[in-house]
């Protein structure tokens, strides 16, 4: 079950990073508070960004596979066609984030903060989610229009309301998967 905390709080004269090497700078003499940040395309595979704040961070396009996440707040963040292949997102706050396209091949997402239901759903359509680990994360009424969920575990997840129109769910057990009132029209199983 996902831990809820509050995010890192602001520095006093914050302002956002302008690129990734400034981020991992502050991030490496402990701050944490980076919301807003616009790092579109950012090169920051495999680093370590746990209990980092990018919350309405852009990071389109960027490079994060085998980042590790861990209790990150991306709350409505945009990651549209980001990699996170291999990341580490266990406890990190995801609501309202929008992973459009976004490539989780391998990521572990277990206990994620998901959408809720309450007006901040997460858009993950077409996303890749291969192999990943969704177990005991919450997706009520998320958007996985198209999305691959090939061999994920969603043991014990909660996919209430969820549109999985034309996601592909091939070797994936859904026996304690909640999919109440889901849209489930052409899945590919």
């Amino acid at each position: 079950m996902h831990r809820e905390f509050e995010p890192p709080v602001a520095p006093a004269n914050y302002q956002p990073p302008t690129s990734a090497e400034e981020l991992l700078l502050r991030y490496r003499s402990g701050e944490r508070y980076f919301q807003d940040a616009v790092l579109g395309g950012a090169e920051l595979s495999g680093t370590n960004l746990s209990n980092i704040n990018l919350e309405d961070a852009d990071l389109e396009d960027a490079q994060l596979d085998g980042v590790n996440l861990d209790g990150a707040w991306l709350r409505s963040a945009n990651l549209e066609d980001a990699n996170l292949a291999g990341a580490n997102l266990v406890n990190a706050n995801l609501r309202g984030a929008y992973f459009h396209g976004a490539t989780f091949e391998g990521a572990n997402l277990k206990d994620a903060a998901l959408p809720s239901g309450n007006g901040r759903e997460s858009c993950f359509r077409n996303a890749t989610l291969v192999e990943c680990n969704l177990r005991f994360i919450n997706l009520i009424a998320a958007n996985l229009e198209g999305a691959d969920l090939s061999n994920a575990w969603l043991d014990n997840s909660r996919l209430t309301r969820a549109n999985l129109t034309h996601a592909t769910l091939i070797g994936v057990n859904l026996d304690s998967v909640d999919l109440v009132g889901a849209n489930m029209d052409g899945i590919i199983s």
